[in-house]
C-alpha cells in the first residue's frame, strides 16, 4: 500500500467534509433535523482521520503496539457505526416524522449500534470483529461479516424504503428527496465492500465523502423551493406550480387556503420557539393529506398555507374536517397543552376564476367567511 495515495484520499475526504460542515454551520438553517445530519459528517470527519492513523500504523510511521492498533481500529469501526445509526434516524425522520417521535420505536433502532459496539470493544479480548497479534497488526475476526451487516444494515434498509415510497403517488411532491435518501447508501455500500474485498484500499471514505456531498448539494437546491422551517413548498414554488396548473387547461383543480386560527396566543402564552413548532405541526397534517389525495402543499404566508389538488369531491368544509384530525393526531403525539385548528377557504378553477389573483382572492374571501362563523 502506498501510504501517501491513501493519506492524500483521506485528507481530500476531511476537506470536502470540513468545508459542507462549515457551510452548514454558519448557514441560518438551525433545525434539529439538520443538526443529525451534522452529526453524520462529524462522525466521518473523526473515521478519516482514524482511517488516516490506520495507515500510518499500517506502514510504520506509528508504532504497531497491541494497544495502540487496538485504540485506532475501535475507533475506526464505532465512528462509521454511529454515523450509520445517525442517518438511518435522520433518513427516517424525513420519511416518517410522526414514526421516529416514538421513543419506544427510537430505542429499538439504537439496539443494533449497542450490540455492534460491544463486538467492537470485545474484540481486544475475544477476536470478534477484529484481533491485533503480538506484532501489533490488523486482522479481521470470524464475526467481521456481521460487523457489516448491522453497520450496512443501517443504511440499506432505510434506503430500499426511501426508493419503494419514492415509486408510489401519493409521495409524488417529495419525490426527489426520497431519491437523495435512497441512493445514499450506494457509494459507501458500494465502495465498502469493495475495501473489504480488496484489503488495504481506502475505498469507503471516498464512498461516504461522496454520499455526504450528494445529500449536502440536493439540501441546498430544496432552498431554493422549500420553506426552511416546515419542510413543505415556500411561496415561489407553489407561483411556479399553479402557473403550470392553469397553463395545462386540461382538469379543473380546487385552491384551498388555511389559516392558523388565534395562532398569536401560542407565540404569546408559550413564545416563539414553540409558536415555530406549531407551524412544523401544521405542516405534518398538510404531508398527510396531502399523501392521501396526491396534492400540492406549500406555507404561503406566516401561519397560512396552501393546498392545490384535483376536486375529487372535496370542499373547504371536508378538508377542514380531515386536516384537523390529522393536526390533532399531531398534537396527541407531541402531547402539547394547547388546541390548534385551521380555517380553510377554497376556490375552483374555472372559467371565471382562472387567474392566480382571482383564485387567491375568491379562497381568501371564503376563508375569513368561515373564521367569522366558527364559534370559540
Amino acid at each position: 500500500m502506498q501510504f501517501s495515495l491513501y493519506a492524500t484520499i483521506n485528507v481530500f475526504c476531511i476537506c470536502v467534509c470540513a468545508i459542507i460542515l462549515y457551510r452548514r454551520v454558519v448557514s441560518l438553517d438551525k433545525q434539529k433535523d439538520h443538526k443529525l445530519f451534522n452529526s453524520v459528517i462529524i462522525a466521518s470527519i473523526v473515521f478519516f482521520v482514524f482511517d488516516m492513523l490506520w495507515g500510518l500504523s499500517d506502514s510504520g510511521m506509528l508504532p504497531k503496539t497491541p494497544l495502540l492498533s487496538y485504540f485506532i481500529n475501535a475507533v475506526y469501526f464505532l465512528c462509521i457505526g454511529f454515523a450509520a445509526c445517525i442517518w438511518f434516524i435522520y433518513s427516517e425522520k424525513q420519511q416518517s416524522p410522526s414514526i421516529i417521535k416514538n421513543k419506544t420505536i427510537l430505542y429499538l433502532v439504537w439496539i443494533p449500534f449497542v450490540i455492534y459496539s460491544v463486538l467492537v470493544v470485545l474484540s481486544y479480548f475475544f477476536n470478534s470483529v477484529f484481533y491485533i497479534d503480538d506484532a501489533g497488526e490488523y486482522h479481521r475476526g470470524v464475526l467481521y461479516p456481521l460487523q457489516l451487516i448491522l453497520c450496512y444494515g443501517y443504511m440499506v434498509v432505510t434506503s430500499t424504503k426511501a426508493l419503494v415510497l419514492s415509486f408510489r403517488k401519493e409521495f409524488y411532491d417529495q419525490k426527489r428527496k426520497l431519491l437523495t435518501l435512497a441512493t445514499f447508501a450506494a457509494f459507501p455500500v458500494v465502495f465498502g465492500t469493495l475495501q473489504a474485498i480488496v484489503y488495504g484500499l481506502p475505498t469507503v471514505s471516498m464512498g461516504i465523502a461522496l454520499a455526504i456531498l450528494q445529500a449536502h448539494t440536493h439540501f441546498q437546491e430544496q432552498l431554493i423551493s422549500i420553506d426552511p422551517l416546515t419542510q413543505i413548498n415556500n411561496r415561489n414554488e407553489m407561483i411556479k406550480y399553479l402557473s403550470n396548473k392553469i397553463k395545462e387547461k386540461k382538469t379543473d383543480f380546487i385552491l384551498f387556503i388555511l389559516d392558523l386560527d388565534d395562532f398569536k396566543s401560542v407565540n404569546d402564552e408559550y413564545g416563539h420557539v414553540e409558536g415555530d413548532k406549531a407551524l412544523v405541526r401544521v405542516a405534518q397534517a398538510l404531508k398527510k393529506f396531502a399523501q392521501k389525495y396526491n396534492a400540492f402543499i406549500s406555507r404561503y404566508a406566516g401561519d397560512e398555507f396552501i393546498i392545490i389538488c384535483d376536486s375529487n369531491g372535496l370542499d373547504s368544509m371536508i378538508v377542514s374536517k380531515e386536516i384537523n384530525t390529522f393536526l390533532k393526531e399531531e398534537l396527541s403525539i407531541d402531547q402539547v397543552e394547547y388546541d390548534l385548528h385551521l380555517s380553510v377557504g377554497m376556490a375552483k378553477h374555472c372559467n371565471e376564476i382562472n387567474t392566480i389573483p382571482e383564485l387567491l382572492e375568491k379562497a381568501d374571501t371564503e376563508l375569513y367567511e368561515n373564521k367569522g362563523k366558527r364559534s370559540y
